[in-house]
């Protein structure tokens, strides 16, 4: 019996194997890596790719089960709310345009659900060696920071009616004083004319000085509104700390 044959050294396609195989293994580890890393983000992440005519891949990075119908642009327009549909075509066409990124919160109702939903969609364009337009994004529910935003709205504007109130009833109720009190004052400094006797004239003057310290206090009743903005100004005017400690005495 003959055999032909021959014997060849493989050493090196042997290392070439072992380096593949290594090589395939880290591939594998770092995919699951990558894929654990993803899973914990509240929210998917996602590429969106755009060719030079126009097709799109939608590529969604999440396990969720909603995100498995949407695979190019026209099926995840579909989905947006269309009150906030323009304005997501509109953000799209300034940020290919300017290649800047683009933050835009709207609502989305995805198959299998009764109601939208608001998210918050980020993405960053960028060009490939093929002038394929690419966004690496971000798409993530906020419906509860929405919710809270406007529970704050409401409380804002149920505050500024409370203190409009306020105000008005202020105003009004110094008006009602003013009106009796302009008249006390007014008889009060009549009777000043026609009254003798220097104790007389004091009680008038205490009434007079309590009355007109009155008046200074509606006034700023009045002016609450300017109070509460910061913009109440100080007037810088002379004092007789005598003529003030004497109205005290009289008063109290």
């Amino acid at each position: 019996t003959i055999w032909y044959g021959y014997i060849s050294d493989v050493d090196d396609q042997k290392k070439i194997e072992q380096k593949l195989l290594i090589a395939e293994l880290e591939a594998k580890n770092s995919s699951l890596y990558f894929k654990k890393i993803i899973s914990q983000i509240p929210g998917a992440v996602l590429t969106i790719e755009i060719d030079k005519k126009g097709d799109s891949i939608f590529a969604i990075l999440s396990e969720e089960k909603k995100y498995s119908n949407i695979n190019d642009l026209d099926s995840f327009f579909k989905l947006i709310h269309p009150d906030d549909f323009q304005i997501l075509v509109s953000e799209f066409d300034r940020s290919q345009e300017k290649m800047e990124s683009l933050n835009i919160e709207l609502r989305i109702k995805f198959k299998n659900t009764n109601e939208y939903v608001w998210y918050i969609f980020q993405a960053m364009p960028e060009r490939d060696e093929n002038d394929n337009l690419i966004f690496y994004g971000y798409l993530g529910e906020i419906s509860e920071l929405k919710e809270s935003q406007i529970k704050a709205l409401d409380a804002k504007e149920d505050a500024e009616k409370a203190n409009q109130a306020k105000t008005e009833f202020l105003s009004n109720m110094s008006h009602e004083i003013r009106t009796p009190m302009n008249a006390i004052l007014g008889f009060s400094e009549l009777l000043i004319g026609n009254t003798k006797g220097a104790k007389y004239h004091d009680y008038l003057n205490g009434i007079i000085a309590g009355g007109e310290n009155l008046l200074m206090l509606i006034n700023d009743i009045l002016d609450l509104a300017e109070i509460e903005s910061g913009k109440m100004d100080l007037d810088y005017l002379p004092t007789n700390i005598n003529q003030i400690v004497k109205e005290f005495y009289q008063i109290y």
